[in-house]
């Protein structure tokens, strides 16, 4: 089997925080890395819940956004049976190791990273000014770097789901001749890829995971979520996961560690 890399993007736009990193308007893109000898007991997996769901729900897709509240398809699905399923989603994964990367980007990160935009060279494909597709540009070569470094079986397949460009359509990069398949990211609906379904799920975990992290009061559900995802399999390679007993973890503690892991990736 091939390895696969499925990106989807998450953020909460307009949303402000406490925290000074996590800007109201950011885009993250979510890039998971099923690994070779994974993907076919993952695929196996996603298509058996998805039948079972579709059986019990009438549903036919796994979309974190809608399972949690309760919009799309999973409208009218209760709130139990909704969390149940997250809660068991979160321990199907528990029980594989899936590489993540992650790059979030927004206007201010040009400044803060102290970029010129003129003085950045033109990206294949994407626009270098919008801060969407700076972030995917970098969350794809964060992918192609793993895969090398840990001498993974290549060529790998790369899917994205729709919004930098429309379901059906793909980007061809010249960097992917010798890593992905027809060199191309092929851009389609979540609803007909299981492996874009992971990545939303892994999006999802990340950017919650961030802002429960920094919310001021958090409820038990809150922290049942929080334990739910820290026991999930997925391992987001470079991000910043804040782990710290219960009344430590905040906004100041968040923003402390991001300051820590900015400086450090600057200061090499």
């Amino acid at each position: 089997m091939n390895a696969i890399v499925a990106f989807d993007d998450t953020g909460s736009p307009g949303t402000e925080t406490p925290s000074s990193w996590l800007k109201s308007h950011r885009k993250s893109y979510v890039g998971v890395i099923l690994l070779p000898e994974q993907v076919e007991q993952l695929t196996n997996i996603m298509d058996a819940g998805i039948k079972a769901t579709k059986n019990r729900f009438g549903i036919d897709e796994f979309h974190l956004t809608d399972i949690m509240n309760g919009k799309g398809q999973w409208s009218h699905v209760s709130g139990d049976d909704r969390f149940g399923t997250f809660k068991v989603l979160c321990d199907v994964f528990s029980k594989h190791y899936i590489p993540c990367v992650a790059q979030t980007w927004s206007p201010e990160h040009y400044q803060l990273n102290n970029l010129n935009i003129e003085n950045i060279d033109d990206f294949e494909n994407l626009n270098k000014e919008k801060y969407e597709h700076f972030a995917f540009y970098l969350a794809l070569f964060k992918s192609i770097k793993y895969l090398v470094s840990n001498n993974v079986k290549i060529p790998a397949k790369f899917f994205c789901d729709e919004g930098i460009r429309r379901a059906g359509d793909s980007l061809e990069f010249s960097f992917l001749e010798k890593i992905g398949i027809g060199s191309k990211v092929d851009f389609e609906e979540s609803r007909s890829n299981v492996y874009l379904q992971i990545a939303d799920f892994a999006a999802y975990c990340f950017n919650k995971y961030q802002m429960l992290a920094v919310k001021k009061w958090k409820t038990n559900t809150d922290w049942e979520i929080l334990e739910c995802i820290n026991k999930s399999g997925f391992d987001f390679l470079d991000a910043v996961m804040v782990s710290a007993p219960k009344e430590q973890i905040d906004h100041q503690l968040y923003d402390y560690m991001q300051w820590l892991n900015h400086s450090d990736k600057h200061s090499k």
